[in-house]
Order: structure tokens, then C-alpha cells, then sequence
């Protein structure tokens, strides 16, 4: 390094030394050198794997120089023999950093966590903490839930709890304040923690919450079973307010029927009723690109349920109007044989609509869902059992007064079926302009207000 001053000398002396192999090298040294000068174009210190000679001095040194930095915006320090302590009571003044980064820096200790609360509740641009394999322990989760009910702006959106083992530790606390004092919350991650029924009753508070910011949820690698994902299903089932986009729950080897409960939660086919009441916003359960086929849901005992919840998340994802979702999901659930529309209360204004969604060839890249794709017979068959079902749904179509014999009834009301499902077949696209009735209102839906059902939310076919 050049142009150094002697003040730059002496403080290089208590963090470096040559005989350290694993010391301060110089591309570090001089990154700490800008953050003392307050070098505008140096927005990020990291540092990792670093022995300093003397871990106090060091410690509170750099502390002094970050303190009085207005231009530092993330700080990482990673497996560092500084002292914690002394660095926080520089750290304290600071009030630019953003994002702060500290992993296997042991604060098992409560006089360390407690010197860092004075930096999370003074600095307002604070919006990630990240604890990771720290040692905490469950009086941690009360030291870090007391400082951050305190802080003093709404700016945190990730907080990064993962590899503590945290799975005996009461997390009510922390849920509580999440909810109360930190609003803005969107990212938790709890990995790596050997959490269980315990922690996802506490979870299932946040999930429930009434005004729900949380985006991302991490609990890979936790000792979770079938009941603690119907709990975290519940929650988010009861919530139609609900943000959560992603929700990573691979390595936890005891979930199994869990995953089938995940696919009730996005799209629940067992009626018309429950797909329009199914989560819409799920969007990411961490399953890789290879989808119906990865592991986790090779545990699921039917090709098609495994086809069904992949696709379900990717209509999510791609799609913002929700109407569309509902009506993508309606068809899957007929194509599928889970639904039969037969079984429903279908309101005359809406028939054209719906059966304008089977009745046009054109409508088969909406119909298919699978990998291995389906066969073109299977989903002419699909097509056509639910033009038959609704058909058949109607009898009001044919007059009993004019047909005084019951031969007569039967076969008329046959002849009628059979013509209306060619002529809808034919006509598809005729279909698709009749049943262009419904209203746009405000929020996106498209309403038939006289009636109040399922079928209200619809969209054009």
C-alpha cells in the first residue's frame, strides 16, 4: 500500500501482522483504510476469516472507523476473532448501514447481543440483520425481541435467525414483536434451527396476522413433520390477506402427507367453491426447475397431484389477475376428474362463459398441465364430459309439460344434449363472444352481481 500517513501506519499496526497467515491481508487493510476516511464510492466492508493480532484494540479500532462512516451500507463480518463488544461501541454512532452480515461470531455471551441492541434501535436505515450460527440461545430470542421492539424507524424487511438452533426457544415473543413493531418484515429465515410443532404454532401467528407483509419464509432443514406443515397450512388458508411468495421447506425428511396439504392450499379441487378460496399468491416452494419430479414430491402417491401442485405455483407466479388464476385452476380441476360441474349450482348468465372455455380447440395449452404432457384424447374427453356434465345439469332446457311420455322426454332431452354439445363445439368462438357478459370493476374482478356464489369471480373467457 502507498501514500499512507503515519496515523494510517499505527493503525495498520494493530490490524495487521505479517506473522499471521491468516491476517488482514492488504486488499482488506485498505478497504478499512477507506471506510476511516469515508471514501464515498466504498459502500460495503467485508471481512472473513480474518485473526487479528490484537482482537480488542482491533476491535474497538474498527468500531471507531465505521462509527463515523456516512457512506457504509453493508457490513459482513464472518468468522473473525473480533471482540464484539468493543466493536459495538463504535458501531453504535453509525446510521448508514443497512444491511449488517455477522456469521460464526459467537454471542452466546449477553453482554454482546446487548451492545449491538443500542445499533439497531438508533440506526433508521437498518433493513437486514443477519445472526447466523451465532450460538444464540433461547435468552437471545428475549434480548434481540426487547431490541427490536424498540427500533427507532419501520425499516426492517429480513431478519436471518438460520443455523442457532433455535428449536427449544419460545418464539412467541419475537412473533409478537414482528407483528407489532416490525410491519415492513419481509423476509424470515429460520433455517438450519431443529425447529418443530413448537416453533410453527408461534410461526402460524405471523402467518395469521391481519396485516401481513412477510414475502419469504426459509425453514429448510428443521425437524418438521405433516402437522407442523397443516399448522403453517392452516394459517395461511385462514388468511386471505396473505403475501407469502415463497416458503422453503426441503430437508425436513418426516414431511410427507405435508405435501398434499400444500396442493389443498393452493388449489383446493374438491369444489368450484374452494379453488376461488385456495391461496393464489404461493408462488415458490423451493423445488427446482425439474418440478413434479423432484424429490420432495416424489413422496406424493399420484403423478397427477404432483403435476397439479407444480403448476398451480407457476400460474402463481406468472400470472397478477387473479380471476384468470381461478379460471386456469377450474379447468385443471375438471381435466384432472376431481371436479364435476354437474354437482354445482351454475347460474344461467355464466353457462356461456363457462362452457366457452371447453368448447373451442384453441382453449387446449389452457387445459394442458402435465409432464409428461396428456394425450390429445384425453383432453377431447375432458372437453367433452364437461360440455355433456353441464348440459346435463340443465333438464329446464327441454319442457316436461310438452312431453307427456317419458320415452319421448328421454329421448328428446338426449337429442338435445348431444345437438347443444356439437353446435357449442362448432361454434366455440360464437361462445366465447356470448359469454363476454361479465362487468370489470375496480379491483380487476369481473363480478355478475346478482348472484352470490363461487361463479361471481370469473374472468372473460
Amino acid at each position: 500500500m502507498q501514500n499512507l500517513d503515519q496515523d494510517d501506519i499505527n493503525d495498520l499496526s494493530l490490524l495487521q501482522d505479517p506473522e499471521y497467515s491468516n491476517g488482514l491481508n492488504d486488499k482488506d487493510a485498505r478497504t478499512i483504510l477507506l471506510v476511516k476516511h469515508n471514501d464515498e464510492d466504498t459502500d460495503q466492508l467485508v471481512l472473513e476469516d480474518v485473526v487479528f493480532r490484537v482482537w480488542s484494540d482491533a476491535a474497538r479500532l474498527l468500531g471507531v472507523f465505521i462509527g463515523q462512516n456516512t457512506n457504509l451500507m453493508n457490513l459482513t463480518i464472518h468468522n473473525c476473532n473480533l471482540d464484539v463488544v468493543d466493536l459495538c461501541d463504535g458501531l453504535k454512532h453509525n446510521r448508514c448501514i443497512r444491511q449488517l452480515r455477522l456469521s460464526w461470531i459467537n454471542l452466546r455471551d449477553t453482554t454482546k447481543l446487548n451492545s449491538l441492541a443500542p445499533f439497531f434501535i438508533k440506526n433508521t436505515s437498518l433493513e437486514e440483520i443477519h445472526l447466523t450460527s451465532c450460538n444464540l440461545w433461547p435468552y437471545s430470542i428475549w434480548l434481540l425481541s426487547h431490541a427490536l421492539s424498540n427500533l427507532s424507524g419501520d425499516t426492517l424487511k429480513t431478519l436471518n435467525l438460520s443455523g442457532n438452533n433455535l428449536g427449544g426457544a419460545d418464539l412467541n415473543i419475537l412473533i409478537s414483536v414482528l407483528i407489532t413493531s416490525c410491519k415492513g418484515l419481509k423476509s424470515f429465515m429460520l433455517n438450519n434451527n431443529e425447529i418443530s410443532l413448537k416453533g410453527c404454532r408461534s410461526l402460524a401467528k405471523l402467518l395469521e396476522s391481519p396485516e401481513p407483509n412477510l414475502e419469504c419464509l426459509y425453514l429448510h432443514n428443521n425437524s418438521l413433520g405433516n402437522e407442523c406443515v397443516g399448522i403453517l397450512v392452516t394459517a395461511l388458508a385462514s388468511n386471505s390477506n396473505s403475501k407469502l411468495k415463497y416458503l422453503n421447506l426441503l430437508g425436513n425428511s418426516n414431511i410427507r402427507s405435508g405435501w398434499s396439504a400444500l396442493l389443498d392450499l393452493v388449489c383446493n379441487t374438491s369444489s368450484t367453491k374452494n379453488i376461488v378460496e385456495s391461496n393464489h399468491t404461493l408462488e415458490d416452494l423451493n423445488l427446482t426447475a425439474i418440478g413434479p419430479f423432484s424429490r420432495p414430491l416424489m413422496l406424493m402417491n399420484s403423478i397427477d397431484d404432483r403435476n397439479l401442485l407444480h403448476a398451480c405455483l407457476k400460474l402463481n407466479k406468472s400470472s397478477r389477475s387473479i380471476p384468470m388464476i381461478i379460471k386456469q385452476k377450474i379447468i385443471w380441476g375438471l381435466v384432472k376428474g376431481d371436479l364435476n360441474i354437474e354437482d354445482h349450482s351454475i347460474p344461467t348468465v355464466v353457462i356461456p362463459t363457462i362452457m366457452a372455455w371447453f368448447s373451442s380447440n384453441k382453449t387446449g395449452t389452457k387445459i394442458q398441465y402435465h409432464n409428461p404432457p396428456l394425450s390429445q384424447k384425453k383432453l377431447d374427453i375432458a372437453r367433452l364430459n364437461t360440455v355433456y356434465h353441464i348440459i346435463k345439469s340443465m333438464p329446464y332446457l327441454v319442457s316436461e309439460a310438452s312431453l307427456p311420455h317419458y320415452r319421448m322426454r328421454k329421448l328428446r332431452y338426449t337429442f338435445m344434449v348431444v345437438i347443444f354439445g356439437l353446435m357449442l363445439l362448432y361454434y366455440g368462438l360464437v361462445i366465447n363472444k356470448v359469454g363476454d357478459t361479465a362487468v370489470t370493476v375496480g379491483n380487476g374482478y369481473m363480478l355478475f352481481p346478482q348472484y352470490e356464489s363461487e361463479w361471481t369471480v370469473l374472468r372473460k373467457a
